[in-house]
């Protein structure tokens, strides 16, 4: 959220207006240097089927951040997993397993590395992944 008045980051919630979440800006240059209170949007209900399984389907979540890997770029399987907080939690080993992963994934002395399917491929036929 940003100051309507000076664009400034620098601001916290504070309680609500009509149903909007209210924000204030202790120290905006454009009041003065004085705080004011603003509103920001219209609270939702309502979350889509997106949101849903990025928070909850680890197979989603791993299939989506390892197709949006470029090629000749890799991730080691820990730090993703850590990273999409996956790591040591219940079921993820059966997402990293899923046939639909495969093609990201190779491994090299223990390693288990993700990258995009074509590199993955042709390091695997160079014999540096197996």
């Amino acid at each position: 959220m940003e100051c309507p008045k000076c664009g400034s980051t620098d601001v916290y919630k504070d309680g609500k207006i009509n149903g909007h979440q209210a924000y204030r800006h202790k120290k905006c240059p454009e009041n003065g240097g004085k705080a004011h209170r603003f509103k920001g949007e219209l609270e939702t209900k309502y979350i889509t089927e997106d949101q849903i399984r990025q928070r909850h389907d680890m197979f989603y979540k791993l299939k989506k951040s390892v197709q949006e890997l470029n090629k000749g770029e890799f991730i080691e399987e820990q730090k993703l997993l850590k990273q999409l907080g996956m790591w040591g939690k219940p079921g993820y080993r059966s997402a990293v397993e899923a046939n639909e992963i495969k093609a990201y994934r190779g491994k090299a002395d223990g390693t288990v590395y993700y990258g995009h399917p074509e590199r993955i491929q042709a390091l695997k036929e160079e014999g540096v992944l197996s």
